[in-house]
């Protein structure tokens, strides 16, 4: 099957920049692409239909980078391109990314901050990983699954590839063999590959393939990917000292939430940082009214709970310490004893108290 190809406007086909790959001759895509399509209509509807917000920008974003238009829809089957989309792994955003892969691709991912959430950052960061994972592998294919299982899992799936699965107790590519490889540039291909990766990973570049001809396919769904929306959205800049509720400032421009939050995504639990000057943005025409009417509201106590994974080392008095609060409170809150040790990767509630325009007394954080 002839890769699908897409170009920044979905209703017209080009060539692709850079190749995907060579295609399968060992694995039947087409049948696993209708089988998919078919299986899950409801999916790729709503992923579609989520797309029209975000496409646009990100094919802007792969044509500037020099990489093939089909990564503008790799988000499909990450996240249904939905922002707030949260795995079980903690991966976020519409281009699923860990914390800690997030942070080595320089985003801020704190409690107050998380630019995963931020489609345009995140989107930024999704393509120097994808660049960096190519330049390894030469090969799309591999770096997609790079991506979704990381670099070691493809190095020790070529490598079992290499010995026919022989050397399946071997948890570790030989240096030599990696070297040998990257100097011949005799890189194993995915479909060769496919069988020796996790069952996740063998699945995930044939469901890129089915997600390219989803959008190809988009009318029979429903959905007109030409009926975009603009976004980013046009916005003035407020600096704003104190931490402010955005739900506070919707109300106070009498405007939807939707339209103050979708123009400040990384904003974690809808309130900007404590302790700094935060550039709010607010619709064009917004910013000198909101300064006004924000001088009428004064700052007051408010709670914000987090959701916390004890981690090796962490004791109620460390965490108490790091969060303004102490380890009594902590034991009180989540029915603790003082005497006993935190599991590892315990759930634990940690209130932590500041002084923040909202008329909320408590805002919860979700799982990180």
């Amino acid at each position: 099957m002839a890769s699908p190809r897409l170009a920044q406007d979905p209703g017209e086909l080009c060539d692709p920049m850079l190749t995907m790959g060579p295609e399968p001759d060992t694995f039947n895509l087409d049948a696993f692409i209708e089988r998919e399509l078919a299986w899950r209509p409801g999916y790729w509807r709503r992923a579609l239909d989520n797309s029209r917000l975000y496409w646009p920008m990100v094919s802007r974003k792969v044509r500037e980078a020099g990489l093939p238009q089909e990564l503008t829809w790799l988000p499909i089957i990450e996240s249904a391109f939905e922002p707030g989309a949260l795995s079980p792994k903690s991966a976020l955003g519409i281009w699923q990314f860990i914390p800690s892969t997030a942070r080595a691709e320089g985003l801020v991912v704190d409690m107050w901050v998380d630019e995963r959430l931020d489609p345009v950052k995140s989107t930024d960061a999704a393509l120097r990983h994808l660049r960096s994972l190519y330049a390894i592998f030469g090969d799309w294919n591999l770096a997609l699954a790079a991506y979704n299982a990381g670099s070691g899992r493809v190095w020790w799936a070529m490598y079992q590839a290499s010995v026919g699965g022989k050397k399946k107790k071997q948890r570790r590519v030989p240096r030599r063999v990696k070297e040998m490889w990257v100097q011949k540039g005799n890189v194993w291909d995915f479909w060769d590959a496919q069988v020796y990766f996790p069952r996740e990973t063998m699945r995930y570049v044939p469901l890129f393939y089915t997600a390219l001809a989803a959008v190809e396919r988009a009318g029979e769904f429903g959905v007109n990917l030409m009926d975009t929306l603009p976004y980013p959205l046009a916005s003035d800049t407020l600096l704003v000292d104190y931490p402010t509720d955005l739900a506070l400032v919707a109300e106070l421009l009498g405007l939807p939430l939707d339209s103050i939050s979708l123009r400040n995504p990384e904003l974690a639990v809808g309130l900007t940082p404590p302790d700094t000057l935060w550039p709010l943005r607010v619709p064009p025409g917004k910013a000198q009214g909101l300064d006004s009417l924000l001088g009428t509201v004064e700052p007051r106590d408010v709670t914000i709970w987090i959701s916390y994974k004890a981690q090796r080392g962490d004791n109620l008095w460390k965490l108490a310490k790091r969060y303004g609060t102490t380890p009594e409170h902590l034991a009180e809150v989540n029915g603790l004893s003082l005497k006993k040790k935190l599991r590892l990767y315990q759930r634990l509630k940690i209130p932590k108290k500041v002084k923040a325009r909202s008329k909320r007394d408590e805002i919860y954080m979700g799982k990180k």
